[in-house]
């Protein structure tokens, strides 16, 4: 299958071979736990202590032994001596306990306040608990010298009080990669600028750009330029000396408005960079890209909805591959389609969709312009080059798109 005269590539060809090319040395950074939400671990984290340290209450009562309170009811509660906080539990005796204790030696239950009544140094137990009620085990949540989270993974809110139940204060975090955002395109007007005929707001960019933010890269640059060869590729050539990558939106269409993809060939050319032009997906088939061992440059469509499906299935791999991370970034489910999804053989189909009742709603397809797509979608259905058709009722997987890890 050819694009402009030459074979296209499939995803899974080039991912294969970008992935075992693009391999940036990044420096490790220490920070602190809630600087370090969003950025990604440079190595595993395992426990230092056990959680909780030693058998502990989960709510305030009394410890006791099960087998002195097993028949304990309403009518016939049982009576112990009551001891004082800290005192071993013998047979017939209760300890006052609160949760921020440990459980006394001897007792294995912890009975509830509201099911007791104190009188006159005893304790009426007016309920018979399960064995063992109440009361969570040394290392039943964390085991000292367990993996608490590996490297590559994204630190969220959880992951910072996992870390901080330990003691830990910092955690080690890759280096951000840094990105440039191009816009090509004669016609784009920046949002503020008052429209003309002609004209279209630069949506594309300001996209991917949120895009890249949104998955933990920082974004150096948004630079509009003029569809000039010659500008496209002093910036291309001026920008990979201070960014892992250098992505442009515009300019990769057929004949004259190619001028994206004519500076990177001939960008890679110089530099001895391994070059892609066309893809075997829909939408999104007409993406340049160019890989060395630390640098990434593509050009990608001016159209939202195929720039979007670029950035996700053929660039944010590479990404994931820098910081040890897995791909997709996204939650991956199984649910029925409502509607036929076709197959094309030999092409990597994509189609947005929304979530319905537990179901998944393909959106039609009419246009890579529309930006009100993605806003509308829920979910990404990936039929791969190897797939059959779907018909409705088919389970399919898909990939939730707004929930990122």
């Amino acid at each position: 299958m050819s694009y402009l005269g030459h074979e296209l590539t499939g995803i899974k060809d080039y991912l294969a071979e970008a992935s075992s090319l693009y391999r940036p040395r990044l420096g490790r950074e220490d920070v602190d736990l809630v600087d370090a939400v969003g950025r990604y671990l440079a190595s595993s984290i395992k426990a230092v202590l056990d959680v909780p340290p030693c058998d502990k209450p989960v709510l305030d009562g009394y410890a006791v032994r099960y087998q002195d309170v097993m028949y304990a009811s309403p009518s016939t509660p049982v009576k112990l001596r009551l001891l004082r906080p800290g005192d071993s539990v013998s047979p017939g005796t209760a300890v006052p306990v609160e949760m921020k204790d440990c459980i006394p030696e001897g007792a294995d239950t912890v009975v509830p306040l509201e099911w007791c009544r104190e009188v006159n140094g005893s304790l009426l137990v007016y309920r018979a608990p399960k064995p063992g009620y109440a009361v969570a085990r040394r290392g039943e949540d964390v085991r000292a010298g367990s993996e608490l989270l590996s490297e590559g993974t994204r630190i969220n809110e959880a992951h910072v009080a996992l870390l901080a139940s330990q003691g830990i204060a910092e955690a080690t975090v890759w280096e951000e990669l840094k990105a440039a955002v191009l816009c090509i395109g004669d016609e784009l007007l920046e949002p503020g600028e008052e429209w003309r005929p002609g004209m279209v707001y630069n949506s594309t960019c300001r996209l991917v750009a949120a895009r890249l933010r949104r998955i933990g890269v920082e974004v150096t640059t948004v630079k509009r330029l003029p569809d000039n060869p010659a500008r496209v590729y002093q910036e291309y050539e001026e920008l990979t000396a201070t960014n892992h990558l250098v992505l442009s939106c515009g300019g990769t269409g057929p004949g004259k408005g190619d001028v994206a993809a004519t500076s990177l060939r001939r960008l890679a050319e110089e530099r001895g960079w391994r070059f892609w032009h066309g893809f075997r997906m829909r939408p999104g088939r007409a993406a340049a890209i160019a890989v060395s061992r630390d640098r990434v440059v593509a050009a990608l469509s001016g159209l939202p909805l195929s720039a979007w499906s670029q950035l996700y299935m053929l660039i944010e791999p590479l990404i994931m591959t820098a910081y040890g991370a897995a791909w997709p970034p996204s939650p991956v489910v199984r649910l029925p389609t409502l509607k036929p999804i076709a197959s094309t053989p030999g092409i990597t189909e994509l189609y947005y969709a929304t979530l319905r009742g537990g179901s998944l709603d393909p959106i039609q397809r009419r246009g890579a312009g529309k930006a009100s797509l993605l806003a509308t979608a829920d979910a990404l259905i990936v039929v791969g080059e190897d797939e059959v058709s779907k018909k409705p009722g088919d389970v399919v997987e898909a990939h939730l798109i707004h929930a990122v890890r």
